[in-house]
């Protein structure tokens, strides 16, 4: 990146399974009202073909609540892929500021070497990265839960023990999905907002959240946003 976020497009904020993702689509359809973790709030996101309406003092609102269906059929569904997932994590309900800029399990400043047990990271080649300026340096993996599907990349630093340095992430959600709202709650008010964008950093955490909603590839019923999480840039002395 070098100083800026990259523009979120939906024609060009595929991740590495781009062939993957249409039908995926058609997944989030039947499962999109799959009950989300039990510990999370319900609520959905707002809708694509929708703009959110305008908050007090000019910013976009957040996603606003909509109580989910529970019919049987819509507890079941899951996403189908051939790549090993994990699951797909709301925000910590913890107490650390700095914890709500975790995305599935992951922050900045998280060593490579401690990632790799648990995560099914793989090597992304130049055209399939979206993180300008970690060509070479980025791993992609898939996390997924009924209704929710998150294609993530991660640009690692050089060196002999790489940590994070940027998170990238293509979500496809289901309208009745607790997220992203139970990401407003964790982060509280945006601070910089427009429709269809909110931003949020924190200079104690050194860290800034860019959550972009964009429309979603063939026209399916499910949501699509671009998330980025990257060090916050220090105003020049």
């Amino acid at each position: 990146m070098r100083g800026s976020i990259p523009a979120a497009t939906a024609a060009h904020a595929s991740l590495p399974h781009r062939a993957v993702l249409v039908p995926l689509l058609g997944v989030l359809a039947l499962c999109g009202a799959c009950a989300p973790r039990a510990r999370a709030e319900i609520a959905p996101a707002p809708p694509s073909s929708q703009s959110a309406p305008a908050a007090p003092g000019g910013k976009a609102a957040p996603p606003s609540a909509k109580k989910p269906s529970t019919s049987a059929s819509e507890t079941t569904a899951a996403p189908s892929t051939q790549q090993r997932v994990v699951r797909a994590l709301d925000p910590d309900a913890g107490t650390d500021p700095c914890g709500g800029y975790a995305f599935d399990g992951v922050t900045l400043g998280t060593t490579q070497a401690s990632l790799a047990p648990t995560l099914p990271l793989v090597p992304l080649s130049h055209e399939e990265g979206m993180i300008e300026g970690f060509e070479g340096r980025i791993f992609g993996f898939r996390a997924a839960r009924p209704g929710r599907v998150d294609d993530v990349q991660l640009g690692f630093t050089p060196g002999d023990a790489p940590v994070v340095g940027y998170i990238y992430a293509r979500i496809l959600v289901a309208e009745t999905d607790a997220w992203p709202r139970t990401l407003f709650d964790r982060l509280g008010s945006p601070k910089n907002a427009r429709i269809g964008e909110w931003i949020w950093w924190d200079m104690r955490c050194g860290t800034t959240l860019r959550l972009t909603q964009i429309e979603t590839l063939g026209g399916g019923s499910g949501l699509s946003y671009n998330l980025e999480v990257r060090h916050t840039l220090k105003p020049a002395e």
